[in-house]
């Protein structure tokens, strides 16, 4: 907490405001704590009839069942699962983080999904744009 309070001192006396001092030095640590928090998670909180999209997948029992995706965003939602259990650095998985926000909100445009998976597929790309907002999958410099 001190490292953060010098930085916060240092950032104000090269005239950024207190706002912006904390938003760029306090708030990756809580995308920090979020990864942390998600990867001990003891239960899995799919979207409803959704094998991959969520926090707490036990992938590894997945996998070893077979479990498919039950459509193209739980593929991505899939992916992004095998990225995060390959990678435990910010860097990769703020990467993962990105790249399923962006192949969510492909299926949100596409003419071959169903209301649902583009509702469910809105919904995944707004969680991915807030988790990276508020620093989740970046090292905190």
């Amino acid at each position: 907490m001190g490292r953060v309070k010098n930085r916060l001192k240092r950032g104000i006396k090269r005239g950024r405001g207190i706002v912006s001092s904390v938003l760029k030095h306090a708030l990756p640590s809580v995308g920090t704590v979020l990864n942390r928090a998600i990867d001990v998670l003891p239960f899995e909180l799919h979207l409803p009839g959704y094998s991959y999209c969520g926090p707490g997948t036990n992938l590894k029992r997945r996998l070893a069942r077979g479990d498919k995706g039950v459509n193209l965003l739980d593929e991505a939602c899939k992916k992004h699962d095998i990225a995060y259990s390959k990678y435990s650095d910010s860097a990769n998985r703020s990467q993962a983080d990105k790249e399923l926000a962006e192949r969510a909100w492909s299926r949100v445009k596409a003419s071959d999904a169903s209301i649902g998976e583009k509702a469910a597929a809105w919904a995944v790309t707004t969680a991915m744009k807030a988790k990276t907002a508020v620093g989740g999958g970046r090292r905190k410099k």
